[in-house]
């Protein structure tokens, strides 16, 4: 007996998981493949393009379009329809609020970087490898518990000071030679940035990827996305702290029309 119900098992439960959101400049040369946007061996992303982290609650994208209906006297009903508009939006609650992600997703302002003040510096008694908690120093001098020390391009939180014997807070990263310098510091650095009211919303490119079930990658790639006016509301307690973000898809004046808004790559085992 011919089987009426035609589905695809496969197709129907190989889609899923978390997408991955990553944004590059507008203006900056469109990918024509998903190895133009990450590196599909070590899944880094390619020059030019940076991830927003981790998003709580999904990844949604919607695409819609208004129409209006065509209207005439020997008709009841309307006998056809014209579009007037489309729309196409993203929407997620970042879990990473960085001060780069606060930028993008409430049009701030440049971010500056004052670097970390420092203290007399002093050298390693000996070499320390990669993994390693303690450090020997010449003099202890200036170094307390709950401090902070550099060292090399390391900076480590101290968890205590006993002579000249320097016990982290954390393993070390890197190796370091005996003559590295170490120093304490006096006052961290930070970034800083002003938000105002400007007249332009930046644009950027986003590449919404995810990876199916049978481990082959699905991509969306919006061509001229800005952040909406909606409000994007953080809320500072004791729970995990969301940064939401809402961005509209425009259109690119270079492409034809049915093709001027986003693209989808999508991988195939064929």
């Amino acid at each position: 007996m011919a089987k009426f119900q035609r589905i695809n098992n496969k197709q129907a439960t190989v889609y899923g998981g978390p997408g991955r959101l990553l944004i590059a400049p507008f203006g900056a040369t469109r990918p024509e493949k998903l190895s133009d946007i990450i590196d599909l061996a070590s899944y880094d992303a390619k020059a030019g393009w940076r991830d927003l982290g981790a998003t709580n609650d999904g990844i949604s994208t919607s695409r819609g379009f208004d129409t209006d209906d065509v209207e005439v006297d020997q008709s009841v009903e309307p006998i056809d329809q014209t579009i007037t508009g489309f729309t196409n939006t993203l929407s997620t609650n970042l879990a990473e609020p960085t001060i780069d992600n606060r930028q993008l997703a409430w049009i701030g302002g440049t971010i500056t970087e004052v670097p970390a003040e420092l203290g007399t510096a002093t050298t390693m008694s000996n070499a320390t490898v990669a993994g390693s908690t303690v450090l020997n120093v010449a003099s202890g001098t200036g170094f307390t518990a709950n401090g902070y020390l550099k060292i090399d391009d390391e900076f480590k939180k101290i968890a205590a000071v006993d002579g000249n014997k320097i016990t982290l807070a954390e393993a070390l990263t890197s190796p370091h030679t005996e003559s590295a310098e170490v120093s304490p510091v006096t006052e961290l650095g930070y970034k800083k940035m002003s938000y105002g009211a400007p007249s332009d919303v930046p644009a950027f490119q986003v590449a919404l990827l995810s990876m199916k079930k049978d481990g082959t990658l699905y991509g969306i790639v919006f061509y001229n996305c800005k952040v909406s006016g909606d409000d994007s509301e953080t809320t500072y307690e004791k729970g995990q702290k969301l940064l939401p973000l809402q961005m509209n898809a425009h259109t690119v004046d270079d492409l034809p029309e049915d093709e001027n808004v986003m693209v989808e790559f999508e991988q195939v085992l064929a």
